[in-house]
């Protein structure tokens, strides 16, 4: 996917509709993770990421801040991980080579974590969002509040980590 041209088809939609497409986007890859060839889905989850980070960004920029409280799915949360990490696995423990100067930090976290805590935060606003007029508003907040206190973290570190994996081949 042309970065570029995704962020120019973001820019002219509703931001809330734009966050909605991107979020949906992302779950269902998360969601359908099997049967799909490591490398080339992880190319997929990389993009829809970045869209979803343009996106939500947008959509941040016009919510007031205010606190964001997780939700207390941690068993499900769990179990997620755990059928990403053992698709995963590989990537989740690939390091940079020593002299791969540009990721001596390695803060970027394991794979399988960050993908699940998006995938939960994201869903969680998708599902206030299909819930029509009256959770749209709720998604919003969701959304932007969730990405400013807890899951732009995980989605840059996921993004570092895409990018280490892609840069290693």
């Amino acid at each position: 996917m042309d970065f570029d041209r995704s962020i120019n088809v973001i820019d002219d939609k509703n931001p809330l509709t734009a966050v909605a497409e991107a979020a949906n986007d992302y779950c269902r890859l998360i969601e359908q993770v099997k049967g799909n060839h490591p490398a080339e889905w992880l190319k997929r989850v990389e993009s829809a990421l970045l869209k979803l980070d343009a996106a939500v960004r947008r959509l941040a920029y016009q919510e007031p801040y205010r606190a964001y409280k997780l939700a207390s799915d941690l068993d499900a949360r769990f179990e997620s991980y755990l059928r990403l990490k053992r698709y995963l696995d590989h990537y989740d423990e690939r390091s940079p080579e020593p002299d791969f100067r540009e990721n001596v930090d390695l803060t970027y976290g394991n794979l399988s974590e960050n993908l699940t805590d998006i995938y939960f935060e994201v869903r969680r606003g998708l599902a206030s969002y299909e819930a029509g007029t009256t959770g749209e508003k709720s998604a919003q907040r969701l959304w932007s509040n969730g990405y400013r206190n807890y899951w732009q973290q995980h989605l840059q570190e996921a993004c570092k980590r895409l990018n280490l994996i892609h840069s290693a081949g």
